[in-house]
């Protein structure tokens, strides 16, 4: 009976020792996650970057670049993709909202300059001093033909354009008229490039509550379009936001998905047998090429 037992021991070992490694091509991570049996390492590759459980990082990226929440969405991250979408949303309609009450406000301090800013009184005013200088222009700032932005602008906030304000036209009996008189002086008396300067800086002494009034709405109606520009500003931080999480959501999906298994080509197993202190042991070595 024990000789028996030896003999099967010895024959165990024997093939044990005399036994070719053993290789497990179908445990590569292709057959792990698709169960099918791949001929050769390239397929192997092909097959573990092309498998339909596979997300693609660069696609997710640009998705949620182009529209924010899509790269959620196709990461199957559901609820992130709702949030970005409804950001999205929320910013474009408070610039919606914005834009509209700068529209509006806009409109209204135009129409107040047009009617309280007499252009024709300035004009014949201006060509006046000019007259006196023998030349077309006086000073940086030369009004615009047309009703551009810049005229609306500049009829406000520089004090050359003082004497056209009704306000200032419509003064006590006489007193516009030695305003005039008195810049008709400056202007006399003046070098050319001397006299913009000497006169805006006599002019600064008159204020004007229309002027004021104007600017007033003119400030609130650019605070509505600086608000407008940040909802701007914050949709495209959100798209940029929502691009760069797409990516990590699609990347953290293929790690739960491979569970650090990507990039395995194939695991070898080789069965051996060592003598230690006179006795065999048997030893199993894997051997895992990436």
């Amino acid at each position: 009976m024990r000789f028996s037992i030896l003999l099967i021991v010895a024959i165990i070992t024997v093939s044990i020792i005399s036994a070719e490694p053993l290789y497990y091509k179908d445990m590569t991570v292709s057959h792990l996650v698709k169960s099918e049996n791949i001929s050769d390492d390239k397929s192997s590759s092909d097959e573990l970057f092309n498998s339909e459980d596979v997300l693609s990082i660069k696609s997710a990226f640009l998705l949620s670049l182009a529209i924010p929440g899509a790269g959620e969405f196709y990461s199957k991250s559901y609820i992130k993709s709702a949030g970005f979408f409804a950001a999205e949303a929320a910013f474009w309609g408070g610039f919606a909202y914005y834009m509209g009450q700068y529209s509006s406000q806009r409109q209204e301090f135009r129409d107040y300059a047009d009617q309280h800013w007499i252009k024709d009184t300035f004009i014949v005013w201006y060509d006046s001093i000019c007259a006196l200088k023998d030349t077309s222009e006086l000073g940086i700032e030369i009004l615009p033909d047309t009703k551009t932005q810049q005229y609306y602008e500049m009829i406000g906030k520089y004090d050359w354009f003082t004497i056209g304000w009704d306000d200032i036209i419509n003064r006590p009996e006489g007193d516009f008229y030695m305003i005039v008189d008195s810049t008709y002086g400056i202007a006399i008396v003046n070098q050319t490039s001397e006299v913009h300067d000497e006169i805006v800086k006599f002019l600064s002494g008159f204020p004007s509550p229309h002027r004021d009034y104007y600017m007033n709405m003119r400030s609130d109606a650019n605070e509505k379009y600086s608000t407008a520009k940040y909802f701007v500003g914050a949709a495209i931080l959100n798209h940029l936001l929502s691009a760069f999480d797409a990516a990590f959501t699609a990347k953290k999906h293929n790690d739960k998905l491979y569970r650090g298994f990507s990039g395995i080509k194939e695991i070898k197993l080789t069965p051996s047998v060592a003598m230690r202190n006179g006795k065999p042991i048997p030893i199993l070595t894997c051997v895992i090429n990436w």
